[in-house]
């Protein structure tokens, strides 16, 4: 037997093309991502510029700074779920510069 990973307990079903709660609650979620993920590019911009080298090193800046947007709009994500107060950009970018792989 195989174990299905939907066991139903919250009506909710992804896979039912019909159920508007679930599809809502996805779209509204999706909308706030992509809300924040705009805000930070926006952020990281104003603080940085447009301005990035050619070559591999501005694919290598253009990759780092997407991962940078998304993370600070995952964090804005998990902040809002649990009711906590987001991140300025300034308290996110040195809370990234407080790693272990300090000189």
């Amino acid at each position: 037997s195989s174990i299905d990973p939907y066991d139903g307990d919250d009506g909710a079903d992804p896979d039912d093309p019909d159920d508007e709660e679930w599809a809502l609650a996805n779209d509204t979620a999706f909308k706030r991502r992509m809300r924040d993920f705009q805000f930070a590019r926006r952020k990281r911009r104003e603080k940085y510029g447009d301005a990035s080298p050619w070559g591999i090193l501005g694919l290598y800046d253009h990759l780092t700074g997407i991962r940078t947007d998304i993370e600070w709009a995952m964090d804005a994500a998990y902040r809002r779920d649990f009711e906590l107060p987001y991140l300025s950009w300034q308290d996110f970018e040195d809370s990234k510069d407080t790693g272990y792989n300090k000189p």
